[in-house]
């Protein structure tokens, strides 16, 4: 009977333990979750900065290391509504050449996103959409997506959707209107 007691206290002892070790526990896998997810933002931010600054600088190969092989970049054309004018551009080849092209188009010395929004969608997916940029200290309303995905611990660009802004009727120029 006194060992039957002794294995009580000792179970109770164990249990009490276990149960206190459990609450302190926990709230340290929360805050190493938490942890986690606050550097996965600041990963996918930079993805998407640096897109935006090898865009401007013209680093072919800084871009080719954002993108997944198989990723795809969509031009809306500023008609989201109208997917017949859209132009698309699949694997990094035709990526590349996008890239080639808008290069000998555009001469800006420096860009920034306005309103750039991330959502995580569980720990291997994330979309970030802005609502404008800056480029070289002038506004443009033009509303972009990017889609990303964790592969091997890297942040890499699946899909890249741009000029969602309806162009306005009465204007030709850059200037666009959220519709």
């Amino acid at each position: 009977r006194l060992h039957m007691e002794k294995c009580k206290c000792s179970f109770r002892a164990v249990f009490v333990a276990v149960l206190c070790s459990v609450f302190v526990i926990i709230p340290s896998i929360q805050v190493v979750l938490s942890m986690d997810s606050s550097q996965d933002y600041l990963d996918i931010k930079a993805v998407i900065n640096d897109e935006v600054e090898g865009a401007i600088a013209q680093e072919i190969d800084l871009l080719q290391s954002l993108y997944d092989r198989k990723a795809k970049v969509i031009d809306h054309n500023g008609t989201p509504n109208n997917d017949f004018d859209n132009r698309t551009f699949e694997g990094w080849d035709m990526i590349k050449n996008r890239y080639e092209g808008f290069f000998a188009s555009y001469n800006w010395k420096s860009m920034s996103l306005v309103g750039l929004e991330i959502k995580m969608d569980g720990r291997k997916k994330a979309t970030g959409e802005h609502k404008g940029t800056i480029g070289d200290g002038n506004y443009r309303e033009d509303r972009a997506k990017y889609t990303l995905k964790k592969v091997r611990g890297s942040w890499l660009i699946t899909k890249l959707e741009y000029n969602k802004f309806q162009k306005r009727e009465s204007d030709h120029s850059n200037d666009y209107i959220d519709i």
